[in-house]
């Protein structure tokens, strides 16, 4: 898998295909909402042309020219039915049809987003860049798109528009158009670095309000509800809120004054000095001095050459438009084309080509090393081991020794740095690892359940087996507790009659969901955690009985669950420092044996229930 790069700020030509690819991409699926937009644009664009200039233009003609009242009440109504034509197609397009259209357009592009997200190895995750990619994208990639097929409909709109005003430059003469070309050349002196300035600010705010918005929300969190009553932890998520507010400010103000400077320095030159005291200077000067424009023709010449610039600059602003649009949509491309470098897993994680598994046999490590990406210390060092189907294994070492990391290689989440993992006495290919992986039904330490029905939490999965749900249930003996888990909600976020569980009723509803899965291989990460030695008991008789046929993998530097392994290993700073069984390392008095020694005594009583039943 990639490592994310620093996102460049310049928008590439590479971009800008992106920005072409992104329009085909919308002609191809939305050919209605692409030919409704392009409508409303242009009806949004000519009203002005024909309102402000022609309507005006000839109006006076008729004037001056004492026509007929008829035929100014045709032009007059003809105007009229124009505009409120266009009006009303506007007013149904915002009202009346955009929005539910774009929120059909926005859930396709989260489900883009969530498929590549899906595609990507667990050390991606690992990776802060990822992060500030995703929240950007997932900010920013739906209305950038909807901007960028909006500005390439004002673009083709006002260049219509300045191809049906320019023929009025033949009888007012050319001389008037400079004014157009000396003001657009002025506001893309200034356009140009303010784009580039903009493009900049906006990915560094982004990443910055994802700090804001995780402080700003554990305020509100019902995980962090007893710290906030019972310590200070307020006022250290406030100063960190704070903080990030006050870089937030800071970014803002160092973007904002560059922006205000070149901003106020392209009005006045452009708009204010050029258009409002030269153009009106000019054109008395030719209607009253020179007498080489008719009086009919001085306003619209001065609507003329507002509207010319304003179509113009609109080209300009959209084309710089399309460049944001553009750097949006090549981070967004290049978080797409990330999955092709990842697992290969498809929309629900497993690939429509993943190789079936009839069982596994054996899983060998030989020299297995791991280091995560960016960092050359390696978390795991030359380990190697073989466990066989139908063993249970324990993982045990204090806690940072690299055990969860080492059942993530186990599990084909990570891929070794050094060394090779068989399976089977083979390297599995990428689709032979998307099957591998759903072999597995595991219990990682820190899991909790989701805000869904108790069913949804056992299944994990749209499809649902009721009687293989009641059965798990009751496995773990919560039926009673989950008497309706197809109804039953866990948790309160979204239902205020949903259950709050205890720690030891989430452990049995996480560990109903292995009874349910009824896959071949059980990994257990710390499973009784959150549990006292009695409730642990209980815990580990459940677990035997899930596991009877299965091979088992227990994690923990808790030593209450492995007596019952077929083979402990031991790792000690990255290492596999020991292996056997209890008793034998119990009497080699290592780095096992001064673990059992310290937990000996909070765990004996309930060993010797344990073995006795």
């Amino acid at each position: 898998m990639r490592s994310f790069m620093n996102v460049r700020h310049k928008i590439t030509g590479t971009n800008k295909m992106k920005v072409l690819w992104m329009l085909c991409y919308f002609m191809r699926q939305y050919p209605v909402y692409v030919v409704c937009v392009f409508v409303n644009e242009l009806l949004m664009a000519l009203p002005n042309y024909i309102g402000n200039v022609l309507f005006l233009k000839y109006l006076m003609q008729m004037i001056l020219n004492r026509d007929s009242i008829s035929r100014m009440l045709l032009l007059l109504g003809g105007t009229a039915l124009f505009l409120i034509a266009s009006d009303f197609y506007t007013a149904w397009f915002s009202a009346g049809y955009v929005s539910y259209a774009e929120e059909r357009i926005r859930k396709d592009f989260y489900e883009h987003v969530k498929n590549a997200a899906a595609y990507c190895e667990l050390t991606t995750y690992d990776d802060v860049e990822f992060h500030n990619e995703m929240t950007y994208i997932n900010n920013n990639i739906a209305n950038d798109a909807f901007s960028l097929l909006t500005t390439v409909s004002k673009m083709t709109a006002e260049l219509i528009n300045v191809l049906l005003i320019v023929h009025l430059f033949y009888k007012m003469g050319f001389a008037v158009l400079l004014f157009s070309i000396v003001a657009v050349s002025i506001s893309i002196a200034f356009d140009v670095p303010m784009i580039r300035i903009q493009n900049k600010k906006k990915y560094a705010v982004s990443c910055i309000e994802r700090k804001r918005g995780y402080f700003r929300d554990c305020f509100f969190m019902r995980e962090t509800f007893g710290e906030r009553k019972m310590t200070n932890v307020n006022a250290l998520l406030y100063s960190k809120y704070e903080k990030s507010v006050e870089e937030q400010i800071l970014c803002e103000k160092r973007f904002g004054r560059k922006l205000f400077g070149l901003n106020s320095l392209k009005e006045l030159l452009s708009t204010q000095f050029l258009m409002q005291f030269i153009l009106i200077a000019y054109l008395l000067y030719q209607v009253l001095a020179a007498q080489t424009l008719q009086k009919s023709d001085f306003i619209a010449a001065y609507n003329a050459v507002n509207v010319i610039v304003n179509a113009v600059m609109l080209l300009v602003r959209s084309w710089g438009q399309l460049e944001e649009n553009g750097y949006t949509v090549g981070i967004y491309r290049r978080f797409l084309s990330s999955a092709q470098g990842g697992d290969g897993a498809g929309e629900y994680g497993k690939s429509k080509n993943a190789v079936k598994w009839r069982k596994i046999q054996s899983i060998e490590f030989r020299k297995v090393s791991f280091a995560y990406p960016g960092n050359s210390k390696c978390v795991l060092k030359e380990i190697s081991f073989c466990i066989h189907y139908g063993e249970k294994i324990a993982i045990v070492g204090k806690n940072g020794s690299g055990k969860t990391t080492l059942i993530h290689l186990l599990m084909g989440l990570y891929v070794p740095t050094e060394g090779e993992i068989l399976v089977n006495g083979k390297i599995l290919d990428r689709e032979e690892i998307l099957s591998y992986r759903f072999e597995f039904a595991a219990f990682f330490q820190g899991m909790k359940p989701m805000e869904a029905t108790v069913a949804e939490n056992v299944a994990l999965d749209t499809k649902i087996d009721s009687n293989r749900i009641f059965l798990a249930l009751q496995k773990t003996g919560c039926d009673a507790l989950f008497s309706q888990p197809e109804r039953q909600m866990v948790g309160i976020q979204f239902d205020s009659t949903g259950l709050i569980l205890s720690g030891g009723e989430c452990q049995k509803l996480l560990l109903a969901h292995c009874f349910y899965s009824n896959c071949s291989m059980l990994v257990m990460d710390e499973p009784s955690s959150a549990l006292d030695p009695v409730l642990e008991q209980a815990f580990n008789r459940q677990v035997r009985e899930l596991a009877e046929d299965k091979l088992v993998v227990f994690v923990t530097h808790r030593l209450s669950t492995v007596h019952m392994a077929d083979m402990i290993y031991v790792i000690e700073d990255g290492r596999l420092c020991e292996k056997g069984k209890h008793e034998e390392l119990i009497s080699q008095n290592g780095v096992y044996g001064e673990m059992w020694r310290i937990q000996r005594e909070k765990y004996s009583s309930v060993l010797i229930t344990d073995r006795s039943m």
